[in-house]
């Protein structure tokens, strides 16, 4: 029996009258190679050219790089960016030729391949960062970007919003690049760009120019006794420091190099905030008042000796009954590089008056008189650790 063949033999062709010995088997033959082709061209995902975010669900990024069998993975304990209105985190990258059907089944996402000559490189957002330290306004410009080679793509969806629990989805940022190709997440915000290196997670701002805010808790305490003059008679009075109350803000302290207001900090500089006590005292009458300056009051003495006081701000405090309300902050210009030392409030510093005539707790300062401390109160101190 003669073989089925893919090509017919001419010589047999010429034996039948000029028709093909064997036409069933050459059908089949053109079939079966029809089939495979598009059966192969269907098993390849489509190409991916640039870069592409795609929303997923937080916990499907969770179990991600350990089992993809065709992609290089790598975890990251620390790669994220910070600003003032927002953290951006990569938990993982994966980098191959593809994103396969069945990996990308489990991100539920859809399957994906590298432009030719080129690597893929997935990028998991971690969707436990997205922490902002301020309110973001209209005027707050915030841009995530991808940088290829030196070319930026901007990455619409990035950062994720500020959550207080887990963010419900993430995203996964694919990129298409050379094997060798510098791969970079920048995000620009207030005016200045923090980079990380996609392949190391490393941050690439250097020499201590990128945003900084670390942040404590704290909690004013103590008593002082004091007495002041009034009427020609010395009154005693016990004067207490606690946390202002109704409000969580009051137990923090915080280092940063932004404010919204003035904005930046000096090269080198960085702005420490405090919360303002309040002071009670325990009078007998009221009418007595504490009128003082942040900059005469309080005074902030790194570890290293330097001593620097608060910037201005004026406070009015009535002692028989006043907490600084609304309590505020104080803040003080120190080095950036600052990470303990103590905050010390000294109310003798401060200037008294008393209201004339019926106490109504209302008359301003003006209409006032001077009187003084017989005994000034000790001042109070504020360890803070910022490490």
């Amino acid at each position: 029996m003669m073989p089925a063949r893919l090509r017919p033999d001419p010589r047999a062709a010429d034996r039948a009258g000029g028709r093909s010995a064997a036409p069933g088997a050459l059908s089949a033959a053109l079939t079966l190679l029809a089939v495979t082709t598009a059966l192969t061209g269907c098993s390849r995902p489509p190409e991916l050219t640039g870069v592409r975010v795609v929303p997923v669900d937080s916990t499907l990024t969770w179990t991600g790089p350990p089992y993809f069998d065709d992609l290089r993975s790598q975890r990251f304990e620390d790669a994220k960016l910070r600003g003032p209105h927002y953290t951006l985190g990569v938990s993982w990258i994966a980098v191959g030729e593809q994103l396969d059907r069945d990996a990308a089944e489990r991100l539920k996402t859809s399957p994906v391949r590298a432009a030719a000559g080129e690597k893929l490189l997935i990028a998991a957002v971690d969707p436990e960062e997205t922490y902002a330290a301020f309110d973001r306004t209209p005027k707050d410009e915030l841009r995530v970007e991808a940088v290829v080679s030196g070319k930026a793509t901007v990455l619409d969806g990035l950062p994720l919003a500020p959550q207080r629990g887990l963010a419900p989805r993430t995203a996964l940022i694919l990129i298409s690049a050379g094997p060798g190709a510098a791969v970079q997440l920048r995000a620009t915000d207030a005016g200045r760009a923090e980079m990380l290196d996609l392949r190391t997670g490393d941050r690439l701002t250097a020499n201590g120019k990128g945003y900084q805010h670390r942040q404590s808790d704290v909690r004013w305490n103590g008593e002082s006794p004091a007495a002041v003059n009034r009427y020609g008679r010395t009154l005693p009075v016990k004067l207490s420091a606690s946390n202002a109350p109704f409000t969580d803000a009051s137990t923090v302290a915080s280092l940063t190099t932004y404010r919204p207001t003035p904005g930046w900090a000096a090269p080198g500089r960085a702005f420490l905030t405090v919360p303002a006590p309040a002071l009670v005292g325990d009078l007998p009458s009221q009418g007595v008042h504490v009128e003082s300056n942040d900059a005469a009051m309080f005074t902030f003495r790194t570890t290293g000796g330097l001593r620097l006081p608060a910037k201005a701000r004026t406070r009015d405090i009535d002692l028989t009954r006043s907490h600084f309300g609304p309590p505020g902050t104080i803040t003080f210009d120190v080095p950036a590089d600052v990470t303990a030392g103590t905050v010390v409030f000294d109310a003798g510093r401060a200037r008294l008056t008393e209201e004339v005539g019926p106490a109504t707790v209302r008359q301003a300062s003006p209409n006032r008189r001077p009187i003084s401390w017989s005994v000034p109160p000790r001042a109070f101190t504020l360890p803070l650790d910022l490490s």
